[in-house]
This record gives C-alpha cells, sequence and structure tokens, in this order.
C-alpha cells in the first residue's frame, strides 16, 4: 500500500479511483484504552504546548473528585464528576503513595465481575516536560489503536461497540462528549459514565470482549411528557365542563376555571 509522508505525519491511499484518499497511518479508532492517568488539575497545571498535547495519547484525564475516593481508599463508592451534571461518575481506591489508582465504580462493580482497574498515575509528566518525540507520539497512538473497540456504528439513538479483547478492566474511552441524556450497558447491563478528559465519555469495562451500548435522549424528555399529559387532561376537564354549561345553560365550568387560573397564579 502507498504511503506518503507530510509534516512529519504517515498517510496511506485507502482509495485510488482516480482520486487518491490518503489516511493518516496512526488514526486511533473509537473505544479504547490506556494504562496511566492524570487528575485534572495536575494537567491543568502543565504548560499547554506540543507536551501536554502529546500527552493525550499517553493518559486519560480523570476528574480530581475521583482521585479524592481513591485516595480516601473508598473502593465500592461512585463520586460525581461535576455538581449537577448528572450522572457521569468515578469511584475507586487506591493505595497512597503507591502511584497505582485501582478504581471500581459502585453500580459498575457488578459488571467488572469482581475485577479492579489499575492505572498509574503518570507523574514522570510532571518533571519531565521535554515535548515527547513524534517517534514515541506515533507509539503510542499505536498503542491506544491496538486497544480500540473492533466493532463501532452510530445508530439512530447513540451508538454501540465490541471491545477488543481486553487482557485485564479497564476504562473504554469514547471522544463523544458527556451529556446528561446518556446512560450505557456493557453486554446489557447498566453500567456508569466516567466523565474523562474535561468532558468525553469512558466507561469501566472487565477482562474479555464486550459489548458496549450508548443511548441518548434529551434530558428531562420523561417529566416533560408526564407535565403535558396532565395539562392535556386538565384541558380535556375544562372542554368538557365548558360543554356541560353550554346544554344546561349553567355555569357549571366557572369554578374548575376560576381554580385552574389561581393554580397558573401562583406558578
Amino acid at each position: 500500500m502507498a504511503t506518503i509522508t507530510k509534516r512529519g505525519k504517515s498517510y496511506r491511499i485507502v482509495v485510488s479511483c482516480g482520486y487518491d484518499i490518503y489516511e493518516n497511518g496512526h488514526f486511533i479508532p473509537m473505544g479504547f484504552t490506556f494504562d496511566s492517568y492524570l487528575t485534572e488539575s495536575q494537567y491543568d497545571a502543565l504548560e499547554k504546548n506540543d507536551h501536554a498535547d502529546r500527552l493525550l495519547v499517553k493518559d486519560i484525564i480523570l476528574p480530581d473528585e475521583m482521585a479524592k475516593e481513591l485516595a480516601a481508599g473508598t473502593a465500592a463508592g461512585a463520586g460525581s464528576t461535576q455538581e449537577g451534571e448528572g450522572t457521569a461518575t468515578g469511584a475507586g481506591s487506591t493505595q497512597e503513595g503507591e502511584g497505582t489508582a485501582t478504581a471500581a465504580g459502585s453500580d459498575s462493580a457488578d459488571a467488572l465481575s469482581g475485577e479492579v482497574i489499575s492505572l498509574v498515575n503518570d507523574t514522570e509528566a510532571l518533571s519531565d516536560t521535554t515535548a515527547m518525540s513524534l517517534d514515541t507520539f506515533y507509539a503510542l497512538s499505536d498503542a491506544r489503536a491496538a486497544s480500540a473497540c473492533t466493532e463501532f456504528a452510530f445508530d439512530r439513538d447513540g451508538f454501540r461497540a465490541v471491545t477488543s479483547d481486553l487482557p485485564a478492566a479497564n476504562y473504554v474511552f469514547f471522544s463523544v462528549p458527556w451529556d446528561r441524556g446518556w446512560t450505557v450497558t456493557v453486554d446489557g447491563q447498566e453500567a456508569e459514565i466516567v466523565c474523562a478528559d474535561y468532558g468525553l465519555m469512558a466507561v469501566a469495562v472487565p477482562s474479555g470482549v464486550h459489548e458496549i451500548s450508548f443511548r441518548w435522549r434529551p434530558y428531562g424528555l420523561g417529566a416533560g411528557i408526564a407535565v403535558s399529559l396532565v395539562s392535556l387532561g386538565i384541558l380535556v376537564l375544562l372542554i368538557f365542563a365548558a360543554g356541560r354549561q353550554s346544554a344546561d345553560g349553567k355555569n357549571s365550568a366557572g369554578p374548575v376555571i376560576h381554580a385552574w387560573e389561581e393554580f397558573i397564579m401562583r406558578l
């Protein structure tokens, strides 16, 4: 397969039919794993340059709240990432001072079948701020790609993926923006969404091959439908009462309408 190199990047021809279409030789498919992590505060402390940018293929960025719970030793606990943002959570435990985070979410503990997730805190990235070489960057990209899902497809409600044969429990990361309307299942079992890399999504998955399904529906849709149905019922009652008033000439709808007006005024 023909390849070209442009500004240090390798591309290969994937289609050639009058036009050449090139694919990044080091692209990372959706749904991959990491071996190490940084907390948001650790990453925030880094100068934003090539070093910080390239670390994103080496480390998953986890919320500080998760790191606090890890340090507190709450192995089965679950912590929210940002107050008021729904069900995106992180959880776990760590052995303080050893630099290795071991996590198991409360709702995802069953999905992990008793396994725990062990990630190394990449403190070396904080002390050595020399930008990694392009060769290292590409090697890390290839490592992430090797762990990526073997199947991925969007559908009308979200997307589904099938993981590679994971050697150990880990967070499978998707570069899809998190929103309160998202829910996720692993092999049909509800799991928790971890809000990683400042607003993208990951989910805890045990070792082996598993099917992940993300579904999205507008947040508050159920409550909105319920309110609409109640309002429709009230409207039907008012119309019925008004019809009785027209039929017998009595003002039977008056008290109902008056009570409804008072209710609206109190809102």
